[in-house]
């Protein structure tokens, strides 16, 4: 529950969360891409529960990954 983790785990889980929030500003920019074109098919409903189920889904998984973080680096 509260493990602690090598400098190396710790690295990982640093890259993890920066490669997440990166998906999480790609995501972003398709939203804006998608609202300034109107030539594109797309069902707006379904497309936008999905998107806010994945922005739900990183946000839960960046909040982990900082605790684990957080607690790690505390050990020190």
């Amino acid at each position: 529950r509260n493990k602690y983790f090598t400098n190396i785990e710790l690295s990982n889980f640093i890259n993890t969360r920066t490669e997440v929030n990166i998906v999480g500003r790609n995501l972003n920019q398709l939203l804006k891409l998608l609202h300034t074109k109107s030539n594109l098919n797309v069902n707006e409903e379904t497309f936008k529960n999905m998107i806010k189920d994945l922005d739900n889904k990183i946000k839960n998984i960046t909040l982990e990954l900082e605790d684990i973080i957080l607690k790690s680096k505390d050990r020190y």
